[in-house]
């Protein structure tokens, strides 16, 4: 008796699932599905904590600053500068900064 390889077998047409958008979100047995909840969110993401972005800009201007920038100068843009300050603490609480003076250092 041969023995049938994958590529010697023929596809049936009555096998075959049809292709559509509920077909896609479906698995047969569910092993595939991944949870919303087990995925981290990126930063980028509009519904992301508004206070990354401007933690990322300080960020750029710090570095822009060769490691230094002023905290009245960070996000001149943003009105509301207790956003902005929140933000410098929040960076400093998770060791990414020093604030010294009125100046945000870079901590390697």
């Amino acid at each position: 008796q041969p023995e049938n390889s994958e590529d010697d077998i023929e596809p049936n047409e009555n096998n075959k699932r049809p292709v559509t958008p509920e077909a896609t979100l479906e698995s047969s047995d569910g092993a595939d599905d991944v949870s919303a909840a087990g995925k981290r969110q990126r930063i980028d993401e509009p519904d992301a904590d508004p206070r990354n972005d401007i933690k990322y800009r300080i960020w750029e201007q710090i570095t822009r600053g060769g490691g230094e920038a002023s905290v009245e100068d960070m996000c001149s843009d943003v009105e509301d500068r207790d956003e902005i300050v929140a933000a410098v603490h929040e960076m400093e609480s998770e060791g990414r900064v020093m604030v010294s003076d009125g100046k945000v250092y870079q901590i390697d």
